[in-house]
């Protein structure tokens, strides 16, 4: 292969990466989804004299239309093989079967999407295979472009499983309803519709994307904000955490840039909390018995500053506390830090990371033996219900909170409601009352944010974020009738000024 050829080859694989799985749970009730789904179904009809099921046809157009609203050239990944799809399974609420295969041909025949078909890789040969990807041709996006369709009008069905159990190897498995799953279930749910009311993004950001080191995207949009709980080796006893919203995989550094509401947010987070979860084990409250920085050791003499030794004895105390073994504990640490672009870290040797460990075992000698020791999952459970009872107390209220496992991001005015419950949900889990927390975020300074800085900040909006700001204005389901009329005299002249 020539190096014009390898250099189209690479082009081509990052093209086809630029992709999210296929939503087997998207769902539209509004006439005009439907109307836009009968029109497309009749054309593909008249063509192929197809009798696949309609309610098929709809969950892949309509999220075809989805991932072409995120990005015009996202592709959507399909799981070709007919035992991927389970329509009895509590994971697929909408009884989706292997049609879905026919409805990719079915557009692909009628010359709606193109298909790149995917293929397996051995796994004594290494490597990885790919599920086939699909997008819309010019002719699908002319009539994308034609209907009277956005993003606010297409979600995904309310039945869709949110309590998501796993097996050791991770596979989901099904499970029998107890009171508590159907509680748990319907604090997710509540959390998710409250969420579909609220604009959340950055302002910064003209795409609707970050980039990541890499080369990886983070999607962000109305589509990308619900999330799940997830737990653990067939136990609802171990793991519990939330995820699937697009700030679960923001950068730490762009977080401090969300907005909510087009308002500055506030992020804090418990300082060491799973070391304060495991001092509580012991009947011992860390917050208000221990004074000091958990993570801050004397500097070995392999690293070269205090700052230095805090950053990595901190790593390698919360992967210590997730893993199983002390080896398993340093490859998952030298694992970390090469992803995160960490050279240094990443090229440490066990016995400089035996230093690092003997010294946060010495430093913290009654939980010395929870280190290494897969002590981690039981911490998830316990953090998870802290964050349960956080998304309780806020949703109560009608107010976003947003939750990264043990981070939380709220509206900058609601700072003080977020210590407060922050310490209930502590001294629920706990019994102990009294935490510390760290306060960051863009409004972090609130003392000078709505006289001095709110002015200048409102100029700092780009134009991709302003014009998702007034799309949601008038099209989102916020209710809010002064917000509607606001965005749709704006529009015009945000196209004007685009236009320029």
């Amino acid at each position: 292969m020539d190096h014009d050829d390898a250099q189209e080859t690479r082009r081509e694989a990052e093209a086809l990466d630029f992709s999210r799985p296929l939503d087997v749970h998207r769902s539209s009730d509004f006439p005009e989804a439907n109307a836009f789904v009968d029109d497309v179904y009749a054309r593909c009809q008249d063509r192929m004299n197809t009798n696949i099921e309609r309610k098929h046809f709809k969950v892949v157009l309509l999220d075809l239309y989805v991932a072409w609203l995120m990005h015009p050239d996202l592709k959507i990944a399909v799981a070709m093989g007919a035992s991927a799809y389970k329509p009895k399974s509590r994971y697929n609420a909408l009884g989706i079967s292997k049609k879905t295969l026919d409805v990719v041909w079915l557009l692909h025949d009628a010359g709606l999407v193109h298909v790149k078909r995917g293929f397996h890789v051995r796994s004594e040969a290494g490597g990885t295979g790919r599920l086939t990807r699909i997008w819309p041709t010019s002719e699908l996006i002319a009539l994308f472009k034609g209907c009277n369709l956005n993003a606010y009008q297409i979600g995904v069905s309310r039945e869709e499983e949110v309590i998501i159990l796993k097996e050791d190897e991770g596979d989901r498995i099904e499970y029998e309803d107890t009171p508590e799953t159907r509680q748990m279930r319907q604090v997710v749910r509540d959390y998710n519709d409250l969420l579909a009311r609220h604009f959340i993004d950055i302002r910064q950001l003209n795409d609707p994307w970050i980039e990541r080191s890499g080369g990886s995207r983070v999607m962000i949009g109305p589509s990308e904000q619900r999330v799940h709980r997830v737990f653990n080796r067939s136990s609802f006893s171990d793991g519990g955490r939330f995820y699937g919203a697009w700030w679960h995989n923001c950068p730490k550094e762009w977080r401090r840039e969300i907005f909510i509401n087009d308002a500055p947010t506030i992020e804090q987070d418990y300082s060491s909390l799973h070391v304060a979860l495991l001092y509580a084990r012991q009947g011992i409250n860390y917050y208000t018995d221990h004074e000091g920085d958990a993570y801050q050791l004397d500097t070995p003499s392999f690293l070269a500053t205090p700052q230095e030794t805090r950053k990595y004895a901190k790593a390698l105390t919360l992967i210590a506390i997730n893993a199983k073994t002390r080896r398993g504990t340093f490859n998952a640490f030298r694992s970390q830090r090469r992803k995160k672009g960490d050279q240094q870290g990443g090229s440490f040797k066990d016995k400089q990371l035996s230093v690092l460990l003997d010294g946060i075992r010495r430093k913290h000698p009654l939980i010395a033996d929870d280190l290494a020791s897969d002590a981690g999952i039981r911490m998830m459970n316990e953090d998870s219900k802290i964050t349960e009872h956080v998304i309780k107390r806020f949703t109560e209220r009608a107010l976003p909170v947003l939750t990264i496992h043990d981070s939380y991001i709220v509206h900058w005015q609601y700072h003080d409601l977020l210590e407060q419950v922050l310490n209930e949900a502590f001294s629920m889990v706990t019994g102990m009352t009294g935490i510390r927390s760290e306060r960051t975020g863009v409004a972090g300074d609130l003392t000078s944010w709505d006289t001095d800085k709110l002015p200048q900040e409102a100029m700092t909006r780009s134009r991709g974020y302003t014009d998702r700001l007034l799309k949601w204005m008038i099209n989102g389901n916020h209710g809010n009738m002064g917000e509607r009329i606001i965005g749709e005299r704006l529009m015009p002249l945000l196209r004007e000024m685009a236009d320029e």
